[in-house]
């Protein structure tokens, strides 16, 4: 037996009631009340002393195998001491669950989005259940049985996303790291190495940043031809590791905004691919016309249980696509349907837009009023002040050669000669048209 088992069935035994005794005799309530009670207290007394003692001994040799242990195992007397005690049974950090808390929880319980249909059907199936029960009373044992689990799991969560066991983990990091750092330090010193090591976390709710270890030269290397500052790159392989995105990201709202932008770049990828870049963009709120009617494809694998738009999903839901997106198969891809299909497509859009549950698309204002044709610079001048409308036709020139461009120079100087001399020929006959106005006055 070890010393906890010892420790436990000796407290036992001291703590076990002990039956009263009577007397048999007549008038035996009133003999009870002849009892030397000084006697008694000094027996007790008497009693719980030796218990101190033996309990003292008992401590003195627990210490010392705990101290060895601690040694052992490289932790500190105290954290060796918290885990025996923990261990054997002797502090107690669950509560007992009841069936009126079991019933509470289920009825306010929030069902995770990232479980399989048949687990959310059950569990939504006892939420049903813990609603229609005015009691704990009127839940069969097999249903409560499933909803005490339930209770349970959620305090182990929540006792292992506690702000203490976060701390925890982060001081055994670091302590870790210090002990590594001093390792890899003496190797490099001792064998002419470099070497590097980084810890980065690998969950949102974990506390604390990357942590390192980085030789003097690998650091020069990263910084002069990488490019990059050393913590910065423990920043991007956090954030890969964290959620699997490209880029710098030290917050949850960059994190929600660089897990919308991989998924939408996933999705119009796949999409350029299925309709070999026919169809280049992804429409979310007119998706069932534009992809399944006119296009004849689909995305197929989306979770029913989650909107069909990454702009309205939680970062939960977010890494919840992004690793169906990314997987290897992908659970979430493009599909084509059949004709069948998009007909059944066709009819469903058709029948929400009479419904209303589509609303029909704005028409244009100028609709049924002619624009007429569009006019050119040039004619723009020429009206001489009339409303000409604000488009301009641009005409683009074909680039020549340069032997080209200067026989054309040379030919485009001559006719300017000509195009000069007949100007000038045209105002000398408009003066003289004017003076033969004048002497006719």
């Amino acid at each position: 037996m070890t010393v906890a088992d010892i420790t436990a069935a000796y407290l036992a035994q001291v703590q076990a009631k002990q039956p009263t005794r009577r007397s048999k005799r007549s008038g035996g309530a009133n003999n009870l009340k002849k009892v030397d009670r000084k006697a008694q207290a000094a027996a007790r007394a008497e009693k719980w002393e030796k218990i101190k003692v033996d309990v003292e001994k008992l401590h003195i040799e627990l210490d010392q195998k705990i101290s060895a242990m601690a040694l052992t195992h490289g932790l500190k007397f105290k954290a060796m001491r918290s885990i025996v005690l923990r261990l054997g049974g002797h502090v107690s950090t669950r509560r007992r669950s009841n069936r009126f808390n079991a019933l509470k929880h289920c009825r306010a319980r929030v069902i995770p989005d990232d479980l399989s249909p048949d687990e959310r059907e059950r569990q939504e199936r006892l939420q049903e259940v813990a609603l229609d029960a005015a009691n704990a009373s009127e839940v069969s044992k097999e249903d409560m049985d499933q909803m005490i689990v339930l209770l349970n799991e959620r305090r182990e969560n929540k006792m292992r996303g506690s702000r203490s066991i976060e701390k925890w983990r982060h001081a055994d990091v670091r302590g870790t790291l210090r002990r590594v750092e001093r390792e890899l330090n003496a190797m490099d010193l001792r064998c002419d190495s470099a070497t590097m090591m980084i810890s980065v976390r690998t969950g949102l709710s974990q506390r604390g940043g990357p942590v390192y270890y980085c030789h003097g030269r690998m650091r020069d290397y990263i910084e002069t031809v990488l490019g990059l500052n050393f913590e910065e790159l423990c920043l991007l392989l956090e954030n890969w590791c964290i959620c699997q995105v490209k880029g710098v990201v030290q917050n949850a709202n960059a994190r929600k905004t660089a897990l919308k932008g991989k998924i939408t770049s996933l999705v119009r990828q796949g999409l350029r691919d299925i309709t070999n870049g026919k169809c280049m963009s992804m429409v979310w709120k007119g998706y069932r016309q534009k992809m399944e009617v006119e296009n004849g494809i689909r995305l197929a694998g989306w979770p029913s249980h989650i909107t069909f738009n990454p702009h309205d999903l939680s970062p939960s839901q977010l890494q919840l696509i992004h690793d169906g997106l990314s997987a290897d198969p992908p659970t979430i891809y493009w599909e084509k349907i059949s004709p069948t299909e998009m007909e059944t497509a066709e009819a469903g859009v058709n029948a929400d837009i009479a419904s209303g549950k589509i609303p029909p698309r704005k028409t244009r204002a100028d609709k049924g009023v002619a624009r007429g044709p569009r006019k050119t610079t040039k004619r723009r001048k020429l009206d001489d002040g009339k409303a000409a409308s604000g488009r301009v036709e641009v005409t683009g020139k074909k680039r020549r050669r340069e032997d080209e461009d200067d026989s054309e120079s040379d030919e485009s100087g001559e006719d300017d000669e000509d195009t000069s001399g007949s100007s000038d020929t045209e105002l000398e006959d408009t003066e003289a048209e004017d003076e033969d106005e004048e002497g006719d006055e």
